[in-house]
């Protein structure tokens, strides 16, 4: 062997380990695999559009950390949205009550993280939401609750006048113009955030709402000047006892894409 080549021998063995390495490391990245309920909470309230939905997350090779979770929904016109999860839940135990009812415990978590571990199936309920909607509103709701938090240091909070102030109608217009749902089919892709390789299964979904959901959901705009009502009257005396308010909701059952 000449020397040249010899050199060209150990140049190569000295990537060797590295090499080895980055296969290692390939086969023995996180798999995760996504595991939904069969159908899921669609609904649209006076906090906009939302997507609720049990699931439950099983990975293999090694445990992990997910440090972000969305969804993007596509509907068949080819608008799309991306949704953020807001919140999580997990449930502990169920008691059986009388005449089918049942009363659950559940756990809220801040979003933050969830760690996946291999032995593990981790089962959560998780909110989903448009943030970008959310920032706005919050933007438009500061500028009502300036408003009640004046009359309060004044001691007049007036609800009448606040029902009829522009920054409800602002907040309110604003609301009723984001309801994203259509009638037709969406397709769903639910996306993790880590700081860690991975691979994903089973995050493809579909499901469809008809004109009946949709017409439900219009309904429900009737309902947001009637909560923030709640609100109001709840400023103006701290004892008043909040209405309830039913929102229409709907429960699609929920595809794995083919």
């Amino acid at each position: 062997m000449k020397f040249f080549e010899v050199l060209a021998l150990l140049g190569a063995l000295a990537w060797l380990p590295h090499l080895i390495k980055i296969i290692k490391d390939f086969f023995s990245m996180s798999e995760i695999e996504i595991i939904i309920q069969k159908s899921g909470e669609v609904g649209y309230t006076s906090l906009g559009p939302i997507f609720n939905i049990q699931m439950a997350f099983s990975v293999s090779n090694k445990d992990i950390i997910i440090s972000g979770l969305k969804i993007i929904f596509t509907h068949e016109s080819g608008e799309s949205k991306i949704f953020f999860w807001q919140g999580i839940a997990q449930k502990f135990a169920e008691l059986k009550r009388y005449e089918g009812e049942s009363l659950s415990w559940e756990k809220e978590h801040s979003v933050l993280a969830i760690k996946l571990n291999e032995k593990i199936i981790e089962d959560r309920f998780v909110r989903f939401q448009d943030e970008e909607f959310i920032l706005k509103k919050d933007e438009l709701e500061a500028k009502l609750f300036k408003k009640i938090s004046y009359m309060r240091d004044d001691n007049n909070v007036d609800v009448d006048s606040l029902m009829k102030s522009e920054e409800l109608k602002d907040l309110e217009s604003y609301i009723k113009h984001s309801l994203f749902w259509k009638q037709g089919n969406y397709k769903i892709a639910f996306l993790i955030e880590s700081n860690h390789s991975f691979n994903i299964i089973n995050n493809k979904y579909d499901f469809a709402l008809s004109i009946l959901d949709i017409d439900a959901f219009e309904k429900n705009k009737e309902l947001i000047g009637k909560s923030y009502l709640n609100v109001f009257k709840l400023a103006a005396d701290s004892e008043y006892k909040l209405s309830k308010i039913f929102w229409n909701w709907r429960y699609p059952v929920i595809k794995k894409s083919s």
